[in-house]
């Protein structure tokens, strides 16, 4: 995050860039007296590499505030992996696809400098850290891709460390 906007509140340009992994087994779409488990026998690796850029503004008026209320905005793309050890050649194994979406959320983060103020003060002066925060948010991404629909709301929550 960049805050290049800091009079009334903090405006910064945001990027993130994540990666996730599943390992599971493909299900068969119509069983048969042949197949009579729907289960593939054969193990898919899965990976997502999410990669998003956007606008985010910080409520945030003074230098103690306790809680900062945030909103934010931007696009997003979801890179998608398949790999299975059956193939004999890499091209074949390994399947890629993606789609795009575009977000917004809105969350608040709560400063937890006022728990150990001689501690931020060191964190301060050794590492340059300036407050730490456990935020949390709301966020809706709307898939825009014809191929995959990436549509989904989802609750998150986490650390903030501000430097």
């Amino acid at each position: 995050e960049w805050q290049f906007f800091q009079k009334v509140g903090k405006l910064a340009l945001k990027g993130g860039l994540g990666i996730s992994t599943a390992t599971g087994f493909g299900r068969f779409q119509f069983q048969t007296v042949v197949r009579p488990n729907p289960i593939s026998e054969q193990p898919f690796i899965f990976v997502t590499i999410p990669v998003n850029a956007g606008l985010i503004y910080h409520a945030q008026f003074w230098d103690h505030q306790p809680l900062v209320p945030f909103v934010e905005v931007g696009g997003d793309y979801f890179g998608m992996f398949e790999y299975r050890n059956d193939k004999a050649e890499l091209t074949q194994a390994l399947i890629s696809a993606g789609g795009a979406a575009w977000h917004f959320a809105a969350g608040g983060q709560f400063q937890l400098d006022f728990l150990d103020k001689e501690g931020i003060w060191s964190l301060d002066s050794e590492y340059g850290i300036n407050h730490i925060y456990l935020t949390g948010d709301l966020r809706q991404f709307i898939g825009v891709s014809s191929t995959f629909n990436f549509t989904q709301t989802i609750i998150e929550g986490g650390i903030l460390v501000e430097f």
